[in-house]
């Protein structure tokens, strides 16, 4: 598709990439390219185009084949020259850089833990000592949504596993995926798939063998 936009999503623990293993120096391209993508970064239409089909390939490989190949894809993006920061004015303190990615895995951790029930914006902000309103503003700064979708994210993850590898019934799964509404599942799951529960589960529940990335 000539003007086609598509995304594709990496997530890796942070602890692949321990500050004390990214102070080699043989890492320091991809030290530098995890600093820049705190502004954010564009990189060339000529880069984007040649590690395309490589970052599709991923989801093909595991272990550690995919550990390498991830970092050999880093290494090309940090050496791209045309690559330019969206946000080049703001200046960065390490100190600061490194408190914010701590609080992001606590929060994330948290989350992951406790997908499966209410949880209220208050105890969020307070597990990382913060009052809600500058939260909420350090949430969206960090992730590009808010608390909420980003919690609904994470659930509907689980509960697309669910609904390929389970017969549960649909109220069943929401309700173990922490949402205490199946009108609001079943809208919010609407809204981000664009199909139904239902329409998902028959349209991919009876895949024998599947993988996941």
């Amino acid at each position: 598709m000539q003007n086609g936009v598509f995304e594709i999503t990496i997530q890796f623990h942070r602890d692949l990439f321990h500050e004390i293993f990214l102070k080699r120096t043989q890492l320091s391209s991809i030290r530098g390219l995890f600093e820049q993508s705190l502004k954010g970064i564009l990189f060339s239409t000529e880069t984007i185009r040649r590690l395309a089909p490589r970052f599709r390939d991923l989801e093909n490989q595991s272990g550690f084949d995919s550990v390498i190949e991830l970092m050999s894809i880093l290494n090309e993006l940090a050496k791209d020259e045309g690559a330019r920061c969206l946000s080049g004015d703001k200046i960065y303190n390490a100190d600061y850089i490194y408190m914010d990615s701590v609080r992001m895995e606590k929060l994330i951790d948290f989350m992951n833990a406790n997908f499966d029930r209410p949880v209220r914006l208050a105890e969020a902000a307070e597990l990382v000592g913060m009052a809600e309103t500058a939260f909420s503003r350090f949430f969206k700064a960090k992730t590009g949504v808010n608390f909420v979708d980003f919690l609904n994210e994470i659930r509907l993850g689980h509960a697309v596993r669910m609904l390929i590898d389970t017969k549960d019934p649909i109220t069943e799964i929401a309700a173990s995926c922490g949402f205490t509404n199946i009108s609001n599942f079943n809208r919010t799951f609407k809204r981000e798939k664009d199909l139904t529960p239902k329409e998902f589960r028959a349209r991919h529940g009876n895949v024998r063998e599947r993988r996941f990335f």
